[in-house]
């Protein structure tokens, strides 16, 4: 799904990566009244960096208000799907 041409696809693909290989949880919207965690899904431009090349450094709140902070490394095409879906936003 990430070499395809379909950016739903590569967002998919990526998704897929990030839940089973940091095993971070899906995520949701939220509703005014929740706390503003965040999972996969969720993730903001905010909450993800790009120190080195194939290295993403993810910060964030998880599940039950606990912070997630991780700097890994990624293969080159979740990396490239990253920043391209980061750009202008």
């Amino acid at each position: 799904m990430i070499a395809s041409e379909d950016v739903i696809d590569n967002q998919l693909g990526v998704c897929t990566y990030l839940i089973d290989n940091l095993a971070l949880r899906v995520g949701n919207e939220k509703g005014e009244d929740e706390a503003d965690t965040v999972g996969c899904c969720s993730l903001k431009v905010k909450n993800v960096e790009f120190p080195e090349a194939n290295t993403i450094k993810l910060d964030f709140l998880g599940k039950d208000s606990i912070r997630y902070e991780n700097t890994v490394k990624v293969p080159p095409e979740v990396y490239q799907r990253l920043v391209k879906f980061s750009k202008g936003k």
